[in-house]
């Protein structure tokens, strides 16, 4: 009964491997995810997933290979990369909303020192 259920198991992650890789692909080739912040932000996420699947897919492929774990390390790597810059993005996204936000408001986006006089009313009242 567990043998089943372990080859089930690959089955239905290999077949998920392969609709994410050809999501990934797909978007990465036809859209145009480069042109905006919010398509980069979709097309960095798609490939964080797939760099991750890719990993434990060459694990199943080769399984107790001493180069998939370098493999592994590498992919990881970039892994790490993509959500740090993907975390960046998301918060220079919020910065930059924030100053047109204040731009809009006929706010002064420059006096610090306003800024934090008007933010320590607002956690007073």
């Amino acid at each position: 009964m567990e043998p089943d259920i372990r080859l089930l198991g690959i089955i239905e992650y290999v077949i998920g491997y392969i609709v994410t890789l050809a999501v990934t692909v797909f978007y990465g080739v036809a859209a145009s995810w480069y042109k905006n912040p919010a398509g980069r932000y979709i097309f960095i996420l798609l490939l964080s997933i797939t760099l991750v699947l890719t990993n434990s897919m060459i694990r199943i492929i080769f399984p107790s290979q001493l180069w998939t774990s370098y493999v592994g390390l590498g992919l990881f790597a970039f892994y790490i990369l993509a959500m740090f810059s993907l975390g960046v993005g998301i918060y220079n996204a919020q910065i930059r909303r924030y100053y047109l936000d204040r731009i809009a408001a006929g706010k002064s986006t420059l006096d610090v020192l306003a800024q934090l006089k008007e933010s320590n009313e607002h956690d007073d009242s």
